[in-house]
């Protein structure tokens, strides 16, 4: 199974050719196989008999259990992201490929952020290390 992130993805077809078509945003496809476009040396999944995704443009998972984080956006200004007390709770991080860190933010601390990204339910979450998301749950604030 993969799932395009929130733009549309162009097709190609077994010549490495952009068709006509595209795939919608946020939209689960099954897929059986997968290849390198001998062009763009780019990974793709078939999501037709003869048109493939681009890798780069969706999040692939095994037995249709999506847990990767997907429209990683950029985020203008400077936020922070606020998390409510008290001192001694611990927050849970994340990858980007949706595992859970080993490490946690504690209660009453406020950290940087610059990236937004959503789950598969559509929860967001926002990047406070080069690789660490937290949830936007109870007690997180985005500022």
């Amino acid at each position: 199974m993969v799932t395009v992130g929130g733009s549309l993805a162009s097709l190609q077809n077994d010549n490495n050719e952009i068709t006509t078509r595209s795939l919608a945003a946020n939209t689960a496809w099954q897929t059986d196989k997968f290849r390198t476009n001998s062009k763009t040396g780019q990974v793709q999944y078939r999501v037709s008999t003869h048109e493939w995704v681009n890798a780069s443009n969706v999040s692939f998972a095994k037995n249709g259990v999506v847990s990767a984080l997907s429209n990683i956006t950029n985020l203008s200004g400077s936020h922070s992201v606020n998390l409510a007390g008290p001192t001694g709770f611990v927050y849970a991080l994340f990858s980007a490929n949706g595992s859970r860190s080993s490490r946690g933010l504690a209660g009453n601390s406020a950290w940087f952020t610059d990236k937004s990204a959503t789950d598969a339910q559509g929860n967001t979450y926002y990047c406070v290390s080069t690789d660490e998301w937290v949830k936007f749950s109870n007690g997180v604030s985005f500022n």
